[in-house]
């Protein structure tokens, strides 16, 4: 097994084991309950928390100090999830390998379950602004909310459903993917990076590198979607074209998103190679995010 093998399975153990501790603590109705354990528990990388992880251990933080801010970020990619891949959104019937939240719940409980894992998540995040310090809180509640928020996810969502079957530009595709993706990529670089108090210049280098990384992140994704074993990837693929959806293939060709997202990386890994021995897990990282296979 790798180095990176290695801690990657170390720290996605760490994440499960506090959320399954949220779930044993947990008193909400049974089948709200039931769906927000089942859409968290399906499965996935644990890649948001893990970033957030190596950025601040990079730092000079322990990881397992901000196992809060950790599981807040997952809960909240996960309600992402669920409310994507509702019927009025994208319409997603199978998600890491397992049918649907609203598939197995139905659509209600599945918008209930959504709102509740986002409501979670700040409440996770109050809960680590009591034991920590309440500033550097305020300061990640900040950046995760604007991720989370209409000038973030819910903004790239939006644009993501208008964009459907419409001609657009690379610069619109950058912005969609920007806001739907890479803002909550990003949260969890800076929310990590400020529980290890990083300076003025940390913080905007690592912003540097999170948009990067992201854009970069979401090509390859957009690339899996054509060529892509749907059983690696947990989910169907070639959906992007026949729904219409804007992708960096579908709008430029494979070559160039390729070209594209090797640019890209090889941006994030410079913001990232300043930190330099010490960086070591993340320009791993960086490279397993990028050229992955599912």
């Amino acid at each position: 097994m790798s180095k990176l093998d290695h801690y990657l399975q170390e720290k996605k153990k760490f994440v499960d084991t506090c959320l399954h501790g949220l779930w044993d603590e947990n008193d909400t109705p049974s089948e709200i309950f039931k769906a927000m354990k089942y859409s968290t528990m399906a499965g996935g990388k644990r890649l948001r928390p893990v970033l957030a992880l190596a950025v601040a251990e990079m730092l000079g933080k322990p990881g397992e100090e901000l196992w809060e801010v950790a599981c807040a970020l997952e809960l909240v990619h996960t309600y992402s999830l669920v409310h994507d891949d509702l019927p009025v959104m994208d319409d997603d019937e199978l998600r890491r390998g397992k049918p649907t939240c609203h598939v197995v719940f139905g659509e209600a409980t599945a918008v209930l379950a959504g709102d509740a894992l986002l409501t979670g998540a700040f409440e996770l995040l109050a809960r680590y602004g009591k034991r920590e310090d309440p500033l550097i809180a305020l300061s990640i509640i900040d950046e995760i909310s604007q991720a989370a928020g209409p000038s973030g996810m819910i903004g790239g969502q939006l644009l993501d459903l208008q964009f459907e079957g419409e001609e657009i530009t690379v610069e619109d595709l950058n912005k969609m993917h920007g806001l739907k993706t890479g803002a909550l990529i990003r949260a969890s670089v800076i929310s990590g990076a400020l529980t290890a108090k990083a300076n003025a210049w940390q913080i905007e280098s690592l912003r540097r590198f999170a948009y990067a990384a992201g854009l970069a992140f979401q090509i390859t994704d957009d690339l899996l979607n054509i060529s892509g074993n749907p059983s690696e990837l947990g989910k169907n693929t070639n959906t992007d074209e026949s729904r219409g959806k804007a992708t960096y293939p579908l709008l430029e060709g494979e070559e160039k998103a390729c070209q594209r997202r090797d640019q890209l990386y090889r941006e994030a890994l410079q913001e990232i190679k300043k930190w330099g021995d010490d960086a070591e897990i993340m320009e791993l990282l960086t490279a397993r995010l990028v050229y992955r296979n599912q």
